[in-house]
């Protein structure tokens, strides 16, 4: 597909959001350091993700990523059924993306060193493959959009029911269901797994207990509101302004809903992806959706998203190449002499700086040749 063809502010904001893990975040740690001061270690802090509750600028790169892959899926969906493929055809091409990004999560995880016992087989490419998954799948499927919402409705109330219930049946009584990792939701469903594994396979699975299965499950809520917004902007009956309106109503009542989680007692936790963190980081995601549409389809302002766009259009590529290649010593080889005339605090983050750059002009290489690698 052409580039003029598509919703150029989904690519941007693909981009914006991979450009956090594509070497920014650790140029701001490293920054932080150099600046050795309140603003820079509150810089520095906003790249590392909260240990438990809380919300940090880093722990909403992932939500937008499985966000945004919902909310591309009305336009290759409609853009499969225009080239005659069914759904019996559609429906394996689905599953067939799922087992890939599996797989290039394993291989990011370094499954070949065959450390079965300290393999992340959650991975992040996983959940997104899982979450998109299940909402593609559902869209495809289901003739009426209400039944879409339905079904999405209630994989999200289950998921808080289930989260809420299983922690006060488990654990001792008075214990809080959301309260820290180790009675949380997520660890004794990480328990049950590693202990099966354990039986199954022998070992020191028991060890592992940071697999985050359960909140994989949440990805799939976040998967559906980026569905949903995909769908505003894919309506062929409103104009790109009431568009860019709706995503911000949306916005505001995902935000609105998560507000009324906390008052209930469920806090914002990323590790356990629980329902309140789907609704902000659902909220926070479609507020950006709603400024860059609005900036890029609506104003015309298409020229500063450039930098995004050429990361956004090849988002797992810039994904694995940063864990597959050490850009570091790249960088190194070139800006090892301007590194040394800095003052020392600022050497290193001249590297890390050198290798984002890098990986973007791997990108922009790509991009140029109009190659577009997706599963």
């Amino acid at each position: 597909m052409e580039e003029k063809k598509r919703i150029l502010s989904i690519d941007a904001l693909r981009g914006f959001d991979m450009m956090w893990i594509a070497g920014v975040d650790k140029f701001l740690i490293g920054a932080g350091a150099a600046l050795n001061n309140d603003f820079g270690a509150a810089m520095a802090a906003q790249m590392q993700h909260v240990d438990w509750e809380g919300l940090h600028i880093i722990d909403l790169v992932f939500p937008t990523f499985v966000f945004l892959a919902g909310a591309s899926w009305p336009f290759s969906l409609a853009s499969q059924r225009a080239k005659g493929f069914t759904n019996r055809q559609i429906f394996w091409r689905i599953v067939k993306r799922f087992l890939i990004l599996v797989a290039l999560g394993l291989l990011y995880d370094n499954i070949f060193k065959f450390d079965f016992a300290n393999c992340l087989y959650n991975s992040v490419l996983g959940r997104v493959g899982l979450g998109w998954a299940v909402a593609a799948a559902t869209l495809l499927f289901c003739k009426r959009l209400r039944t879409v919402i339905w079904i999405s409705v209630g994989i999200f109330v289950a998921y808080w029911i289930v989260g809420l219930v299983v922690p006060l049946i488990v654990n001792p009584p008075g214990v809080d269901p959301w309260a820290p990792r180790e009675v949380a939701v997520t660890r004794i469903f990480d328990n049950w797994f590693m202990d099966g594994l354990a039986a199954l396979f022998g070992g020191d699975f028991q060890d592992v207990r940071k697999q985050g299965l359960f909140a994989g499950i949440g990805c799939i809520s976040s998967a559906f509101l980026g569905m949903y917004c995909g769908l505003i902007l894919k309506h062929e009956g409103w104009s790109p302004s009431k568009k860019s309106g709706l995503l911000a109503l949306f916005a505001l009542a995902l935000g609105a809903g998560g507000g009324l989680a906390m008052l209930t007692g469920c806090p914002c936790v990323k590790p356990s992806w629980n329902p309140t963190y789907i609704l902000v980081a659902g909220s926070i995601a479609t507020a950006f959706l709603a400024l860059f549409h609005w900036l890029i389809d609506v104003k015309g302002h298409v020229a500063w998203s450039f930098v995004f766009r050429v990361i956004g259009m090849n988002s797992i590529t810039i994904y694995m190449f940063h864990r597959l290649f050490d850009l570091k010593y790249t960088s190194r080889r070139f800006l090892l002499g301007f590194s040394n005339m800095v003052p020392s605090a600022w050497s290193e983050p001249v590297i890390i700086a050198g290798a984002a750059v890098i990986g973007w002009l791997a990108m922009y290489w790509l991009y140029r040749k109009k190659i577009f690698i997706r599963v």
